[in-house]
This record gives C-alpha cells, structure tokens and sequence, in this order.
C-alpha cells in the first residue's frame, strides 16, 4: 500500500487537502477506494465522472458532478481553471476560454492517475 493526496475543490472556493495513507495497490480496490472517497467528499447522490487532467506537471484525475449544471450548482472556478488549461493545451487553434464547457459543484482533483 501507498499514499495518496487529494484536494478538495470546493465550489465555494475553498480548498480540503486529504491524504489516504494506506492507499491500495491493486487496481481494482483502487478504484473502490476513490469511489468512496469522491462519494463521500460530493454525496451520494453525485453522478461523478473522471476527468483526465494536466496539472503541476502530471496527469492525473479530477472527479466532477456530471449533472452538476443540471442540479444549478455553484459554478467552481478553480475546478473549471484546471479543465480549461487541459482543454486549452492541447488545442491546435486557441479557443476563447468562456467557449468552454465549465465545472458545477464540488470537485475532488487526485494528486496522480488511478486505476
């Protein structure tokens, strides 16, 4: 077992820093592991999705409310500012930032890849 961090996004503007300290190693408890997690940091009732992120020099995760936008939940500005440079970075042609899809709700951003 590992360690894993995580942050927190709140759509507020605040941030949770976390760390799962005996992280597991096998990908499919792994994967439970970060269900629980984004479970419990969003509620039950969120339709997370991951989100395939660049951020601080490494890909990684970022868990949003798919249906965040539908339910009229808060806009997250940090959580949206990650997703617009990924979407940003790998564009051919540069896209006027407000042009993009933005983040409603509360967002867990994993500091690494799982699963």
């Amino acid at each position: 077992m590992n360690a894993l961090n995580y942050t927190i996004l709140h759509a507020d503007g605040h941030k949770t820093l976390g760390r799962i300290r005996n992280f597991p190693t096998e990908p499919a408890a792994a994967v439970r592991a970060v269900e629980r997690l984004v479970a419990a940091a969003m509620g039950e009732d969120a339709h997370f999705e991951p989100v395939s992120v660049w951020h601080e020099g490494e890909r990684t995760h970022m868990f949003v409310d798919e249906t965040g936008r539908l339910k009229r939940l808060r806009r997250n500005e940090a959580a949206t500012a990650i997703y617009r440079a990924d979407v940003l970075a790998r564009q051919k042609s540069p896209l006027p930032p407000e042009s993009l899809s933005w983040i409603a709700g509360d967002a867990v951003l994993l500091s690494r890849r799982v699963g």
